[in-house]
């Protein structure tokens, strides 16, 4: 995962993580790496080349205190955008969160960032400005229960 992350170009760093530079502690990476499984589904797209694995996708939501909503984030490396990966991650949180009876996915994204809020349009989200700050985008999801999913869970 710190080759992925460090393999993101400046700006798929930037707009991620809000800042271009690669330069993370290892606690920052364990943070990032090693999410708590208790709160956090994570999701991760992973390649095969010669014999190497290496992600070139990741993607997860975390539940908030209230254990009713949860915020999620996506990235995928530059040379695999457009292929349709970050759709098929936002599927695999938004059942996963259905699932697991969250009402409310939210991320919150850079209003220079025109991909992802574009992303976020199509895939049901509504954007609205940060009233604490106008540099941020804030993407909502109102969460509607999978009732007839038999694996269905009790919040985490």
């Amino acid at each position: 995962m710190r080759a992925f992350i460090e393999g993101l170009s400046f700006g798929a760093r930037y707009f991620r993580f809000g800042c271009g530079e690669p330069h993370f502690s290892d606690a920052e990476f364990r943070r990032l790496c090693d999410p708590d499984t208790s709160v956090c589904a994570d999701f991760i797209v992973v390649r095969s080349k010669d014999g190497r694995e290496s992600a070139v996708a990741s993607a997860r939501y975390c539940v908030q205190p209230d254990g009713k909503r949860c915020e999620f984030a996506i990235a995928v490396a530059d040379d695999w955008q457009g292929r349709g990966l970050g759709r098929r991650l936002i599927e695999a949180l938004l059942k996963n969160a259905r699932r697991n009876g969250l009402v409310l996915m939210f991320g919150k994204v850079l209003a220079t960032n025109g991909r992802m809020l574009e992303f976020a349009r199509r895939n049901g989200f509504e954007v609205l400005t940060d009233a604490g700050d106008p540099a941020i985008r804030t993407v909502t999801l109102a969460l509607e229960a999978d009732e007839a999913d038999p694996t269905r869970q009790q919040p985490l």
